[in-house]
């Protein structure tokens, strides 16, 4: 029973992820046709495309630099690890995920990558503060992330998210030269 609710979750999150994909898609070709005409919809949808495809590439502890993370390695954190590969075994994940640690008096966690690529990060604050059980269940959760396969629908959405973010500043750029120049141009006029 409990394979058939891991693959409809699966599917379920393939399927979010393909919407959320055509979603952005069809936004940026949208705004390239609003932006060039005709061929800025194939130009937009391109660079939709590599941005998609340059993302699902980009390794975790790349994301982690971000962070000012490090990362701990088995024999600096033996129990945690053995609560992850423990985690991983229930689950039935093969591939033991890499930890690192952010420093900060923030309580955070969070889970990177795809398939077997996958990394978990932790604040300091959360590893000291919480006892064995409390550290345990918020493993476990980001576990149950790399085993629904969530990080990927995580992933696009944090890319469209950005993506957004990006367009709404070029857009935005656009308008104000595109108010510079009319209003440059009406001064001789009048």
């Amino acid at each position: 029973m409990s394979s058939i609710v891991s693959l409809n979750d699966t599917l379920r999150n393939y399927l979010h992820s393909l919407i959320l994909l055509v979603a952005m898609l069809t936004l940026l070709g949208l705004i390239g046709w609003l932006l060039l005409g005709p061929i800025g919809i194939l130009w937009f949808l391109i660079a939709g495309i590599i941005i998609f495809i340059g993302a699902v590439r980009i390794p975790p502890h790349l994301i982690f630099l971000k962070h000012d993370a490090k990362i701990l390695r088995p024999e600096e954190a033996p129990h945690l690890y053995n609560i992850v590969a423990q985690l991983c075994q229930c689950a039935g994940i093969k591939n033991i995920p890499k930890i690192y640690l952010i420093p900060g008096r923030f309580m955070d966690v969070f889970t990177a990558g795809l398939n077997s690529n996958t990394s978990i990060i932790i604040s300091h604050n959360m590893l000291h503060r919480l006892n064995t059980r409390e550290l345990t269940a918020v493993l476990a959760h980001e576990i149950s992330h790399i085993r629904g396969n969530d990080l990927l629908v995580m992933m696009i959405a944090s890319v469209i998210a950005n993506l957004t973010a990006t367009m709404a500043m070029v857009w935005s750029i656009f308008i104000n030269r595109c108010t510079f120049w009319l209003t440059n141009r009406c001064r001789g006029c009048c």
